[in-house]
């Protein structure tokens, strides 16, 4: 799954690595902080989130929803998982400041690219936290290389 979005994901994260640079010297996820990162992650996926609105369906809606991208459901599941998907890749990553975030819009990007192979069998937040482990992986392959 992580792999069949990458060459999507690649072009725009050269435009959210510049929008980053100047957010790495913080990886501490405060409400103006996940707006940024957010903001980032609608670039990526290509989604118009200017006026972000939380709105209350059931997991299965927000899902059937946030697959055609409607803006208000991809950022409900956003703000519905993200104070621990990021706790989980800061500790994969030690806290390194430098590529926490950008693993951060890396699994919301591979994750709404490809909700439609969610099944349920975990809750969105495992899911996607089994998604930022394969691109944690990925960040440590290539810094091995």
């Amino acid at each position: 799954m992580y792999n069949d979005s990458r060459c999507k994901i690649n072009d725009k994260m050269n435009i959210v690595k510049t929008i980053l640079l100047r957010w790495k010297e913080s990886i501490v996820l405060t409400d103006e902080n996940k707006e940024k990162l957010f903001q980032c992650i609608a670039t990526v996926i290509d989604v118009d989130c200017k006026n972000n609105k939380p709105v209350k369906f059931t997991t299965p809606t927000l899902v059937k929803r946030a697959i055609e991208f409607s803006p208000n459901s991809v950022y409900t599941l956003y703000m519905k998982t993200c104070d621990e998907v990021f706790k989980f890749i800061s500790m994969l990553l030690n806290e390194d400041k430098s590529k926490v975030a950008l693993a951060f819009v890396e699994t919301y990007a591979y994750g709404f690219f490809n909700l439609r192979n969610y099944d349920f069998s975990v809750s969105v937040e495992r899911w996607l936290k089994n998604i930022a482990i394969d691109v944690v992986k990925n960040i440590r392959d290539k810094n091995i290389k």
